[in-house]
């Protein structure tokens, strides 16, 4: 899970703010996912990615850190998703042989905005190579002040791209994917 934690996520939509939707839309998916069976891990972005262990976690089979770490994220200006999916590329060349443990892989990149300038490049080579080890991308949108052509670019296809107008929509759509997707 790659969850935007920019300033801007501090902005209500909904019931409550983005950050908030944000944190139990994710807490939400781990929650149907199955300990021991599945693995799941996050990185927080916003002017820079999480380190590992610094508010990013490996994936893993026990849930506990993820849940601490999603609940921990804290909002900062900036929306480096380049830096966001890097990392996330460093995971997936570390873990490429462990990879076909597991019926399904994926990532699930959440903004609500666009991207700090100049870092579209980047992104879309991060994205290409998540892509090229064989792991779906799926970009997630919320709120209306995106980049949506960007994020369809970013995802693996058509229907990788998904969007929820407000906070309310993403606990919704985050539990359809653990669901139809993440766990068949």
């Amino acid at each position: 899970l790659v969850l935007d934690a920019s300033s801007s996520m501090e902005e209500s939509s909904g019931a409550q703010t983005k950050i908030a939707a944000a944190k139990a839309a994710a807490l939400a998916f781990v929650d149907l996912l199955r300990p021991g069976s599945d693995a799941v891990g996050v990185v927080p972005f916003n002017s820079q990615a999480a380190a590992f262990g610094q508010g990013s976690v490996w994936p893993r089979e026990d849930f506990g850190p993820v849940r601490e770490a999603i609940a921990g994220i804290q909002t900062s200006p900036g929306t480096r998703i380049d830096l966001a999916l890097a990392r996330v590329q460093d995971v997936m060349r570390e873990m490429q042989h462990s990879l076909a443990d597991y019926d399904n892989v994926l990532t699930v990149l959440m903004t609500d905005g666009r991207p700090d300038q100049g870092t579209v490049p980047a992104i879309l080579e991060s994205a290409g190579a998540i892509k090229g080890l064989g792991m779906r991308l799926y970009t997630v949108g919320l709120g209306a002040d995106l980049d949506r052509d960007l994020l369809r670019q970013v995802s693996s296809g058509p229907g990788y791209y998904l969007e929820a107008p407000s906070g309310d929509e993403l606990d919704a759509l985050y539990r359809s994917l653990a669901v139809n997707v993440g766990c068949p």
